[in-house]
């Protein structure tokens, strides 16, 4: 639990508990009890130092597990009769009117970031900022917040919180906005009026555009990942899925040079792992269904492209699709936030959200998505951002994709890119077609393999 005073924290705990509890609620009340321990500590010692306005009226708790909410209002059920009558003592102090329980979203629990992996940045930065700065600026990115709560209520967004009512503490007064070069919060005026209307990805302050400090998002993804390399020649893969193919036996992606190579010493099986080819789609969906069952990532995301297109027998299932594609990206899967992001894009089948393209293909570039740079630069391109649309042009034509390398070439006959950028991309997509090339692909591609 965390009790805030003022906008910001003044009492917390996260150990383990005595005992295992026998359900979420038993846990969720157990910590409520020791909260509300804390609780009237705090309460007590605001009355000795004379602060009778703080202990005025009840302080109210939040907590985002509706049982136990419930539970303190004296609705018990059987599941929970097993309890010590210690623990009662939350209801008492609800009676008493030292206390009032509520209920929050699991979504904005500040107490959350004690116990919890928080993978998501953005959902990190919500949880920080819920006890470190004022209500009205949380508000103000945030749209979770329960409707009962008013001006009155306490500022303190946890799941056992604790605070003072009608007590606010604000940190900021002003807008502050991230820079997307030093990542640093920063006052509104802190930007140019050009840069104050760039969303935050692409958001340099005054400070960075003088030193000429390059974006985060063009700082990463210049180079591709360990990952699209070959696992049996070590060699970049082919940006054509065409000339590459995931096997569902090890979920490894083998370029075609590699599989000829194969075929001709007579290996007719899965050229990785030696595992016999699946002869149908019931076989295969099985292989890749008990890897899905283990939490490999990329089976996750297999089994999303299949849904998607209605492949190997299964019908067409973009829900489901979708749900397979999150959970591939947060494992760290980029081709899912691509495909993600394609989806969100064309709307077709999804409820259109710009958006949510935009961040999946940001987050797909910087893990060194080709096809994702190359669409994040059609982006800047058709908002007349041409400064940034060459800088993307320029990272994708390095990592090998021809029609980056042409569009650099019309930036420069168009007066927007110089001599010089057009060498360098040109030079740094010979050497990348250079690192994918082999005798054994080039054999591949010439039979039509």
């Amino acid at each position: 639990f965390v009790i805030c005073r003022c906008g910001g924290p003044i009492a917390w705990k996260a150990v383990r508990q005595k005992r295992t509890a026998l359900s979420s609620c038993e846990a969720e009340i157990v910590a409520t009890n020791e909260c509300v321990e804390e609780l009237l500590s705090v309460r007590y010692r605001a009355a000795d130092l004379d602060l009778l306005e703080e202990v005025s009226g009840p302080t109210a708790v939040y907590n985002d597990n509706q049982a136990c909410v419930n539970w303190s209002a004296s609705l018990t059920t059987k599941g929970i009769k097993h309890l010590n009558l210690n623990e009662n003592m939350v209801r008492e102090v609800v009676q008493d009117g030292l206390a009032t329980i509520h209920h929050i979203p699991g979504v904005i629990n500040s107490s959350d970031i004690f116990t919890k992996e928080i993978k998501c940045g953005a959902h990190f930065r919500r949880l920080r900022d819920s006890m470190m700065v004022s209500r009205a600026n949380f508000l103000k990115y945030d749209h979770n917040v329960p409707s009962h709560w008013d001006d009155a209520d306490s500022w303190t967004l946890a799941r056992r919180l604790g605070g003072k009512p009608t007590t606010w503490y604000v940190v900021r007064d002003t807008v502050m906005k991230i820079c997307g070069a030093c990542e640093r919060e920063l006052p509104d005026g802190s930007y140019s009026e050009e840069q104050r209307a760039r969303r935050q990805s692409i958001r340099r302050c005054a400070e960075c555009v003088a030193a000429g400090n390059q974006l985060v998002l063009m700082k990463r993804g210049r180079t591709r990942p360990e990952g699209d390399d070959c696992p049996i020649c070590q060699l970049p893969l082919p940006l054509s899925l065409k000339e590459s193919t995931t096997k569902a036996c090890c979920m490894k992606r083998v370029c075609d040079g590699c599989a000829l190579a194969a075929y001709k010493r007579g290996m007719w099986d899965c050229p990785f792992c030696r595992t016999t080819t699946s002869e149908n789609d019931c076989q295969i969906l099985g292989r890749v269904q008990a890897r899905v069952d283990r939490g490999d990532p990329e089976a996750i995301f297999f089994l999303g492209t299949k849904n998607e297109f209605g492949q190997h027998g299964l019908e067409k299932d973009l829900a489901r699709a979708v749900e397979l594609y999150e959970r591939a990206a947060d494992l760290g899967v980029k081709e899912a936030h691509y495909n993600l992001g394609v989806l969100y894009a064309n709307g077709a089948d999804v409820e259109k959200d710009m958006d949510k393209a935009i961040r999946h293909y940001e987050a797909a570039a910087m893990g060194g998505d080709v096809y994702a740079r190359c669409n994040l630069g059609a982006k800047e391109y058709d908002a007349g951002n041409y400064d940034l649309f060459l800088q993307h042009m320029m990272i994708s034509a390095k990592l090998g994709d021809e029609g980056s390398l042409k569009a650099v070439k019309a930036l420069f006959m168009a007066g927007h890119a110089t001599k010089v950028d057009y060498a360098a991309a040109l030079r740094g997509y010979q050497n990348a077609i250079e690192e994918m090339s082999s005798p054994d692909r080039d054999e591949a591609k010439a039979l039509g393999l």
